[in-house]
């Protein structure tokens, strides 16, 4: 009998499935990221920049610890609002300045500015010193401490239950105001403006 061929030919395979791409020899790259956010401008003959009321604070903490005298730059027009005195307990010396319109430390009507004690000296330069209140030293409480200077500054509207308006400075050292502007501070036993015990103080025009 005739025999076909295709009687004993294998069935057709199904089609190979498509090949898969290879994977790439390096890994995507990833986007750069985003720089940080500039930092103010560091003005020259300043250690540090302080951007905010935290940051003021930890950077006089972390002086005093490292017992290393520190200058401190505040951006002008800034504002810091104050919800407690500012310390400095170690024999160091703390400016804390600005420039320009300069910048604006404010006690709110609750509290004083800074407690300085163990030696520690401040100077505070180009600033606006606002609503300090306290039982003593509406801006500056100072109790064995050093040298207390405010220069070129904007005092206004401190006030002192007990003494000193502006500084209360008792077995410390030396407080001056220079070239500022003290106005309607008050204190409710003495020293509308400096109670500085058997210590002198100096300024270098008359407070308003």
């Amino acid at each position: 009998d005739d025999v076909s061929f295709s009687q004993f030919m294998s069935p057709s395979l199904p089609p190979s499935p498509p090949s898969l791409p290879s994977p790439p020899s390096t890994p995507p790259r990833l986007p750069p990221l985003s720089p940080p956010p500039p930092q103010p401008p560091l003005s020259p003959g300043f250690d540090v920049v302080a951007a905010s009321e935290a940051e003021l604070r930890s950077l006089i903490t972390e002086a005093a610890e490292s017992q290393a005298d520190v200058s401190i730059y505040l951006p002008p027009r800034a504002d810091f609002k104050l919800s407690s005195q500012i310390s400095c307990v170690s024999s160091i010396k703390v400016t804390v300045a600005s420039s320009g319109e300069g910048a604006t430390l404010d006690g709110q009507e609750q509290t004083g500015l800074f407690h300085l004690s163990g030696g520690c000296s401040l100077t505070l330069r180009g600033l606006t010193l606002v609503n300090g209140r306290a039982g003593s030293g509406g801006v500056v409480y100072a109790n064995g401490a050093g040298d207390v200077e405010i220069i070129d500054s904007v005092v206004r509207d401190c006030w002192a239950s007990g003494e000193g308006g502006v500084v209360y400075a008792k077995d410390s050292g030396a407080v001056s105001i220079i070239g500022s502007t003290v106005t309607r501070c008050l204190a409710g036993e003495s020293g509308s403006v400096v109670w500085a015990g058997a210590l002198g103080w100096r300024r270098s025009q008359p407070c308003s």
